[in-house]
């Protein structure tokens, strides 16, 4: 191969990987911000003192901190995952599936996810959320 070719292939590969690195950073920090819309709505409901919310292509993930956990019995806390479900399908027709959860560990995950987007830092979040899914959630 002669070198005008490696140097253009080079060149190439370049333009495509910062053409993907600007691609997922728009689509995280977009789906931070439809996130946050979501999150605005949903602390108004009012056992709720937090939420944080990461959402990629047809899940979202919402992790709440709740005021007084031990005084919610059983039914608050099926009308409220009810609500919730109602305000991000409105807010989001696209999302199927949501995970709604209270753990620590899986809160405190999502909320450092968000904080890395939100610092510019580059997040696979299609794949983040697939790995709490797939590692976290069945052990709730």
């Amino acid at each position: 191969m002669n070198k005008k070719y490696i140097i253009f292939l080079g060149v190439f590969l370049l333009i495509i990987i910062s053409i993907c690195a600007c691609t997922m950073k728009a689509t995280a920090n977009k789906s931070i911000k439809k996130s946050n819309v979501i999150a605005s709505r949903i602390s108004n409901l009012d056992p709720i003192n937090k939420v944080d919310i990461l959402i990629s292509k047809n899940t979202a993930l919402v992790a709440l901190d709740l005021k007084d956990k031990e005084l919610l019995g059983i039914t608050t806390k099926k009308r409220l995952r009810d609500e919730i479900k109602k305000i991000v399908k409105d807010s989001d027709s696209k999302v199927e599936n949501i995970f709604i959860t209270s753990n620590s560990n899986i809160t405190k995950k999502i909320i450092n996810i968000s904080k890395n987007i939100n610092r510019g830092k580059k997040v696979n979040l299609d794949w983040e959320i697939e790995n709490i899914v797939r590692n976290f959630i069945p052990n709730i």
